[in-house]
């Protein structure tokens, strides 16, 4: 229950006023009626019709409070399963935003290899262009990171987007002109992947 409190904080299960009309209009009339059954034959006789009575009305006042009861446990079952429910959603949610922020992750290394290899005149090597990215991010958010390049150059590699020279670590990296790579970008959306 207490997680129902501190979810759903302004949100009182009760009972609503008809059922509370009910209870307290038994009980009202009840108590005339024993008041007035006692007055009426004086205090000697009708003693069993006054029990009988007393014990009625106690009985039927119970009856409508355990149907409060019950229809206030059900509204709490309700907003439980719903609870569960949402949470089930939100947890696919979650799967598909973090899904989404590595594809946004992905093209932003692709993105950051190809800048570095772009703004060069001339070809860098893996390690080359992993500086150059490493000493952007610094400058531009003042924290030390260490960019692992060969993902973004293996991507640029298999898109066409760069030319390759070289074996091994003596590999050079020129970027392709920005027209060829806008193209073969606008190409692989086109299709869906990349």
């Amino acid at each position: 229950m207490s997680d129902l409190e501190i979810i759903f904080p302004h949100v009182v299960v009760g009972y609503n006023a008809l059922d509370l009309l009910k209870l307290t209009a038994m009980v009202t009339i009840a108590t005339l009626a024993v008041l007035q059954k006692a007055y009426a034959e004086g205090s000697d006789s009708g003693g069993t019709f006054v029990m009988v009575v007393i014990l009625l009305a106690v009985m039927k006042a119970y009856q409508t409070y355990s149907a409060m009861e019950s229809a206030k446990q059900k509204t709490r079952d309700v907003m439980t399963r719903t609870l569960a429910r949402q949470m089930l959603d939100s947890d696919k949610g979650v799967l598909l935003e973090l899904l989404d922020s590595m594809e946004e992750q992905e093209v932003k290394e692709v993105i950051l290899g190809y800048w570095a290899l772009q703004t060069e005149a001339r070809a860098l090597t893996a390690e080359g262009a992993d500086s150059k990215v490493e000493a952007l991010l610094q400058d531009s958010f003042n924290s030390v990171c260490d960019f692992e390049i060969s993902d973004s150059l293996r991507k640029l590699e298999e898109n066409g987007m760069v030319t390759v020279s070289g074996i091994g670590e003596n590999r050079l990296f020129k970027a392709a002109p920005i027209e060829e790579v806008l193209s073969k970008f606008t190409a692989l959306a086109g299709r869906g992947g990349g």
